[in-house]
């Protein structure tokens, strides 16, 4: 789970991006749930008042996550990535803290 500075701005300081990996192995057992609850209970002592997660479409149990805490799609962008041979867009999840 990682908390970074959205793109480096000042205008920006108040948004963070937030990232996280879970192996397969360890999927369904509410460690995304434990690392998320974790990540957006430091955002006001960061001064964070903006999350935002960018993902491919194809990721479904992150969309899952994240709508499960109150983010919103709030961007896509078609076609920008190619994994095995398929096109994919890149999404934007945010969240007001």
């Amino acid at each position: 789970m990682s908390l970074s500075p959205y793109r480096g701005r000042s205008a920006l300081a108040r948004t963070a991006e937030v990232s996280y990996y879970v192996d397969y192995a360890w999927h369904g057992k509410g460690i995304g749930s434990a690392l998320m609850q974790s990540a957006i209970s430091e955002c006001p002592r960061l001064g964070k008042k903006v999350m935002l997660a960018i993902l491919l479409e194809t990721n479904i149990p992150s969309i899952k996550l994240l709508e499960k805490f109150g983010f919103e799609r709030w961007g896509f962008l078609p076609e920008v990535a190619k994994i095995s041979g398929r096109l994919c867009g890149h999404l934007s999840y945010g969240r007001k803290i």
